[in-house]
Order: structure tokens, then sequence, then C-alpha cells
């Protein structure tokens, strides 16, 4: 975002810098400037002093800011992505791909997940797990922001167990957004889940 906000601010310096009224604001471009997707750093260092915005929107920023890291949020408050982060969208295609340069970063038998094999799997081989308790999860790192709205996996369906789960988004790796809760429910094999479009 701070590349956004450097290259508006070039603009306008470039356009405005002879003119008497040299910092009047242009609030169409100015607004779709998202201050509360930079950093603390960012802001008090580098846009308070660039006089495109008002002191008291840098403040508003900096309290949501502060308000989200304290936030926990998950689907029970209907709050998805406060930050309203950006995301490429790829429409109809998988992007939990080694093509679109998808990794597993937790989990065991990591290469298994995105290798796009769903018909040889066994005990030995063939898919990814992770320790059933609060500390362990399988995460899987997309190429970067992306705008996504279905998910489709397939839970170990050999033989009669079923499991519980629940999904989790995230853009930095520390607000982390739930959308799907199945917690309360027992689930096997495919699982086609939809939910609302969100930035992961």
């Amino acid at each position: 975002e701070i590349e956004i906000f450097y290259a508006v601010k070039n603009w306008h310096d470039y356009y405005y810098f002879n003119q008497k009224d040299q910092w009047k604001p242009f609030d169409n471009i100015v607004s779709k400037i998202r201050l509360i997707l930079m950093s603390m750093s960012e802001l008090l260092k580098i846009v308070r002093y660039s006089n495109l915005f008002d002191l008291n929107q840098i403040m508003d920023a900096i309290d949501i800011i502060h308000s989200e890291t304290n936030l926990l949020i998950n689907v029970n408050n209907n709050k998805n992505n406060c930050k309203n982060y950006r995301g490429r969208l790829r429409l109809n295609e998988n992007i939990a791909t080694k093509t679109y340069d998808a990794q597993v970063v937790e989990g065991e038998v990591k290469q298994s997940l995105l290798d796009g094999d769903i018909i040889n799997y066994d005990l030995d081989r063939g898919y990814t797990r992770h320790l059933i308790d609060d500390v362990h999860n399988i995460c899987v790192k997309l190429d970067g922001p992306s705008i996504i709205n279905h998910i489709k996996l397939l839970l170990w369906d050999k033989d009669t167990r079923a499991y519980s789960y629940y999904i989790e988004v995230s853009v930095d790796n520390i607000t982390w957004t739930r959308i799907i809760d199945y917690r309360l429910y027992l689930c096997r094999s495919w699982q086609k889940l939809y939910f609302s479009p969100i930035v992961a």
C-alpha cells in the first residue's frame, strides 16, 4: 500500500507543484489509499508529513489497526477481512497448486497435498496430515494475496472415521479470519465449501 501512496503523492507533486494551492486534496484519488494497510512507522514517518491526509484520518487508521490486533475475528460476528486487502482474482482457477507456486508450510507429508493426485493414497502415502491438538495444523501459503470464495478438500475416507475442523485465512500471518467452522460436525470425504469472497 505504501507504493500506491508514493505513486499518488508523486502524481500530486508533479501536477500541483507550480499551482497556488499545491496541496489541495484530490479526494477521489486519495480516498483509494488504504491507510489501515500500512504499518505504524509508515503512517507516522511518511504519510503524516505528506499533507495529503488530515491528521484525524491518520489517527483513525491507527486506532483501527490497534483495535484489530486485539480482535479475534470469527464467523459468528460476520466480519470478513476488516482491512479490505487488495488481492488478485483468478476466475474459476484452482490457485492452491504448484503451478501457481502454492506451498504447504505446515503439516506432515507436505509434498502430497498439492500434487493433484486424488486417487492414489493409503495409510503410508498420498495425503497430508497433522496431529489433532491445539498447536498443529495444515497451512497452505499462496503465491500472493488472492481473492477466494471456494475451497474443495478431500478428507480421509478409506475407513469410517469422521473429522471436525475449521479453516482460517490470513494475509499477514498475524490476523486470522475464520471462514469455516465445522467443529460441531462429523465430516468425511469431499468437502465443497463456499463463503463470501475474501483475500487470503
